[in-house]
């Protein structure tokens, strides 16, 4: 599990990362009128930007690695032998999700 809950956790990262780019663009594309009609400077506005992204995706990764320095710090080893021995309830959760995720990958790729 705690494989599957370092995967979940940097693609949380990553999506928040996105959002905020995101974020960034559409406030960029909603001021672009305003800075027209106020003679602001392109270039000015441009690094401003570009360093708050930088300084978001910064904040991002590192929330990111402490959530998963948390979930990696109350993980445990285990061996093959007692992954064999798991739950049939958390084995049956694990089928259908990757039946769903190969699912989702197919209707992705068409």
């Amino acid at each position: 599990m705690t494989g599957t809950l370092a995967f979940v956790f940097v693609i949380v990262a990553i999506i928040c990362v996105v959002a905020g780019v995101t974020a960034v663009a559409r406030t960029r594309r909603a001021t672009r009128a305003d800075e027209d009609e106020y003679g602001v400077d392109d270039e000015t506005t441009y690094a401003e930007e570009a360093a708050a992204v930088a300084a978001a995706q910064k904040a991002a990764a590192e929330a990111a690695a402490q959530l998963f320095m948390a979930d990696f710090g109350a993980s445990r080893q285990i061996s093959r032998r007692h992954w064999r021995q798991r739950a049939r309830l958390d084995r049956l959760r694990e089928n259908i999700a990757g039946a769903l995720d190969r699912l989702l990958d197919s209707w992705r790729h068409r």
